[in-house]
């Protein structure tokens, strides 16, 4: 159970900060271009990238499909892969083994990394 609330705290977190991280870590000119006006919260700066996918830098874009597996597969981490440590790739290779019990996002996120 206490590695469950972990799980889902590191990846809250990880997700909360990802917008301060897709900031520091290559994106500015493209937030400053396509999404200046963009209300922080709700992955609603992550969507603005994302809607500018072919415009955005190599870097950019690394840390845009980061954040958006993050949010897509969240919920199916926490319930199908609770005692995966976070960090460690046991939660990509536990979601993977389970692929056919993920939600639809989640799928979906994880097929653009075979494209």
């Amino acid at each position: 159970m206490m590695r469950t609330l972990m799980t889902a705290i590191v990846a809250l977190g990880l997700t909360l900060g990802m917008t301060g991280i897709v900031h520091a870590q290559g994106c500015k000119a493209e937030l400053a271009k396509y999404c200046k006006d963009v209300k922080r919260g709700g992955g609603q700066v992550i969507q603005c990238l994302r809607k500018n996918d072919k415009d955005l830098s190599d870097a950019c874009r690394a840390y845009v499909n980061t954040a958006s597996q993050y949010m897509a597969c969240l919920d199916d981490a926490a319930h199908i892969c609770p005692e995966a440590q976070p960090g460690t790739g046991e939660v990509m290779t536990c979601l993977r083994v389970h692929e056919t019990d993920l939600s639809e996002d989640c799928q979906n996120e994880l097929n653009k990394l075979r494209r």
